[in-house]
Order: structure tokens, then C-alpha cells, then sequence
């Protein structure tokens, strides 16, 4: 058992299952805390199905039933795979096992709806689970304001984020991150600016997230002044900006053929000591006609340089 224990703390679930069958060919019978750490082996690696697999042996063993955290292990797993399907399979089937879903059991299958971007899925889980008297945390929030996010649904995000207000939980960063990257995917940059504004007002920090959500939707819309003027505010705050924020300006002026601009943002990059991801040879001319080209910053004079194209919130969690 303790072999057992310790190749799960370790994510070993080859090693893990080798005992396990070990155990099983010297007729060991396994307890029900020996199948609790091949599930959490398993889950830890993502490898849902295998984490399934030892979950259904242990209903079948007759050595106990699972309890509530292999439950919530398997729906994590799942959602961590964006597998709602799965995950809401396993939470429906808790009631016939004895087992009293938690808030952490439905927040797995909320983040499972929210990294699909499901927001109706989402909501209904959520009113579900107040309907079944279990109230929501800012984990239950957040998630369902990042699926909001992600659809750009930023009438909806507003409503939730008052909705959580109304029920005593404080939203933190992440959730005023969440209201504002759906505005400014719903185009709104003067509401998203707003929401920047009142969660300061509300003791609440801007983060490096924050800044970026806003630069980067300037910057896509080719007012680069702004982008870079939010970028200054953004240092003012004593914020540091990353290689992500930068590059974002930076392929910008790439698209809009402005290398003196994209020169001298490069250069207060290197100042703030900020290294570009990835130095090669010189670049040849920027051909328009290449989508390679739009996407790095190859317009860099006197010298072009040219690095891998980072610079979108998809290369940070953008909330």
C-alpha cells in the first residue's frame, strides 16, 4: 500500500497499476484507498479513461463504496479535458452511489462547460446547483465569467458578475479580468475600459492580464497609440509588462508597415529587459502575400529580426 501511496503522490500511474497488479496476482485484496490512488494517479496524468477504468473496478470490488473525492477527482479529470459530456455523466451519477455533490463537484463541471466556451451549459449548472441549495463560490463565478469570455458574451458576464455581488462573493482579479477580455471581444473597448476603472475602485489591482486584454484589443484594432499609451499606464502602475504584451504592439506595426515605431518599441523592450522568445538570422523582405509574415515581426529596421510570433492572450490565460 505504502508503494502504492507513493507512485500516485509521484503521478506514476505505470507504476502505480504495476502494483496494483502485483497486489492482484499474490492475492492481496485491495482496499478501497489502494483504487482512491490509482484513480488519482491516473487523473493526475490525464488519463481519463484509465481513471474511469479503476473507478468502475472499485464500484465493482465490493470493498466500499467510492467516495465523494474520487468522484470529484474523475469530474476534474475530465474537465481538465474540457470532457463535459463525461463530466456531467459522473455528477448525475453521484445521487445513485449515495454521494452528495459538492461546490467543488460543480465547479469541475462548470470549468468543463466554460473552457468549451458553453455559456448556456454553464448557467444551467450553476442555477442547478442553487436550486439544490449548494451556493455558489468565486470558483463557481469565475469559471462561469470565463465561459462568458470566451463566447464573448459580455452582457451576460456583466449579469453574472452583479449576480455574484448580490450573493456576498467578492470577485477577485481574475473575475473583473473575465467581464472585461468579454467586452472587448464583443468590441465594447470603452465598457472594458470602464470595468478597469471600477475594479480599482474597488481595491481590486489591475494585473499584467488586465493591461494586455485592453492593449491587445486596441492594438487589433490599429489604433496603436492607444495600445501603446495603455502600455505606458500600464508601467506607471508599476506593472511589468512580458514579452506577450510587447509582441502584441509589436505585430501590430508589423501589419501596419511602421518599422521606426516597431524599432523603437523593441528597443525600450530590451531596456526594460525583456528578451525576445527566439533571435534567428535576419529576415528576408515581408511578402505580403505570406500569412507567416503578418504574424511575426519581421519589420523590425535598421536590422529585422526575427523571432516565433508571440504575442495573443491565447499565449497567456488570458483571464
Amino acid at each position: 500500500m505504502n508503494k502504492l501511496q507513493a507512485a500516485a503522490k509521484l503521478s506514476d500511474a505505470v507504476s502505480a497499476e504495476a502494483i496494483m497488479a502485483a497486489m492482484q496476482e499474490s492475492n492481496v485484496q485491495p482496499n478501497a484507498a489502494c483504487y482512491g490512488c490509482l484513480i488519482n494517479a491516473c487523473a493526475k496524468v490525464g488519463d481519463v479513461v484509465r481513471a474511469e477504468y479503476w473507478l468502475n473496478e472499485l464500484i465493482n470490488a465490493d470493498v466500499g463504496k467510492p467516495n465523494l473525492i474520487c468522484i470529484n477527482i474523475i469530474i476534474n479529470a475530465c474537465s481538465k479535458s474540457a470532457q463535459i459530456d463525461k463530466a456531467e455523466s459522473w455528477l448525475k451519477r453521484m445521487p445513485e452511489m449515495d454521494i452528495e455533490p459538492d461546490v467543488m463537484s460543480y465547479n469541475a463541471v462548470i470549468d468543463a462547460c466554460a473552457r468549451n466556451g458553453d455559456v448556456d451549459r454553464a448557467e444551467s449548472w450553476m442555477q442547478y446547483m442553487q436550486d439544490h441549495d449548494t451556493h455558489g463560490n468565486v470558483v463557481s463565478y469565475s469559471s462561469l465569467l470565463h465561459a462568458c469570455a470566451k463566447s464573448g458574451a459580455a452582457k451576460r458576464a456583466e449579469s453574472w458578475l452583479k449576480k455574484m455581488l448580490e450573493a456576498n462573493v467578492e470577485p477577485n482579479a481574475i473575475c473583473y479580468n473575465a467581464v472585461i477580455h468579454a467586452f472587448c471581444k464583443a468590441g465594447d473597448h470603452v465598457r472594458a475600459v470602464q470595468y478597469v476603472q471600477h475594479m480599482g475602485n474597488q481595491g481590486i489591482s489591475p494585473t499584467v492580464n488586465t493591461y494586455s486584454t485592453i492593449i491587445d484589443k486596441f492594438a487589433k484594432d490599429g489604433n496603436i497609440d492607444m495600445a501603446e499609451t495603455w502600455l505606458t499606464k500600464m508601467e506607471n502602475e508599476g506593472i511589468e509588462a512580458d514579452l506577450v504584451t510587447y509582441n502584441m504592439i509589436l505585430r501590430a506595426y508589423g501589419k501596419n508597415g511602421d518599422p521606426a515605431k516597431a524599432t523603437c518599441l523593441f528597443k525600450r523592450m530590451l531596456d526594460k529587459g525583456v528578451k525576445p522568445n527566439a533571435v534567428l538570422e535576419p529576415a528576408e523582405p515581408p511578402n505580403p502575400h505570406n500569412a507567416d509574415h503578418a504574424h511575426a515581426v519581421d519589420e523590425l529596421a535598421p536590422a529585422p529580426l526575427r523571432h516565433q510570433p508571440q504575442g495573443s492572450l491565447r499565449d497567456r490565460h488570458a483571464l
